[in-house]
């Protein structure tokens, strides 16, 4: 769940790609357009190749499994394929688990670009948090992407640390980055920002593998993020997002 407030100021925020996302810009743009193919192919429901059933159905076993308990072989017979063609498309079970974690990158990347950081409103920062939270816990991707990692994060040092990055550290530093200029600016308290990230996005983690959607736990996280956005906005932030004439003269002067 990445939550982004916006406020019509002359300063655009800044937003960096921070810690684990960083290793993105150095990938190989080949590589990179053929993930994207296939997410493309994956979202508008096509008709998959070999190659892409593989990958679909490697996640599947892994998520209910675990990498280390799946074998090529199991993976061959979910893709109705023989043992050897396997390697036609992939030379290990690693590669698959690699392509894997680029494709579930990528479907979070294009998630969260989607929002448009300096044109946020406001008042509808509780249909963002709501909307991250929705993808989160119901694209099927990203739902058997975390189930295994989960399961591996006590066995393999690597996904665990994958996890942590992927699912706790990069949305904190992420928030991070966001409210440091809003309390330079004055529209949020001065708090020290990464435990006000931490305090806006634990709900958001705890139930992301509950299974629970209902309506009673989304008009509660909403009003956990109306909370948390009225204890900690400031009278000259409340100025600038209702559209209130006092900064907007003071910025004119």
């Amino acid at each position: 769940m990445l939550t982004i407030i916006h406020l019509k100021v002359n300063t655009r925020l800044p937003l960096r790609k921070v810690g684990f996302w960083q290793q993105e810009k150095t990938k190989d743009k080949a590589k990179d357009k053929r993930t994207k193919q296939t997410n493309r192919q994956i979202e508008r429901g096509n008709v998959m190749t070999t190659k892409e059933t593989i990958i679909y159905q490697s996640l599947v076993l892994f998520s209910q499994n675990g990498f280390e308990a799946v074998s090529t072989r199991m993976i061959a017979r979910a893709s109705g394929i023989s043992d050897t063609a396997i390697y036609k498309h992939f030379k290990s079970k690693q590669e698959i688990l690699d392509t894997i974690i680029e494709i579930c990158k990528g479907l979070f990347l294009e998630k969260r670009n989607q929002i448009d950081i300096n044109n946020m409103d406001w008042t509808k920062v509780e249909d963002i948090c709501l909307d991250m939270f929705k993808f989160q816990t119901q694209d099927e991707w990203i739902v058997m992407f975390r189930r295994l990692l989960l399961i591996e994060q006590f066995k393999n040092p690597a996904l665990s640390s994958l996890y942590k990055n992927f699912f706790i550290n990069t949305a904190l530093d992420s928030m991070t980055e966001i409210f440091k200029p809003l309390i330079e600016a004055g529209y949020i308290e001065n708090r020290d920002p990464r435990v006000l990230a931490m305090e806006l996005y634990a709900p958001f983690f705890m139930y992301h593998m509950s299974g629970d959607d209902s309506e009673t736990l989304l008009t509660e996280l909403r009003e956990h993020v109306s909370y948390f956005r009225a204890n900690y906005r400031t009278k000259k932030c409340e100025e600038v997002a209702y559209g209130l004439s006092n900064y907007e003269q003071e910025s004119s002067t």
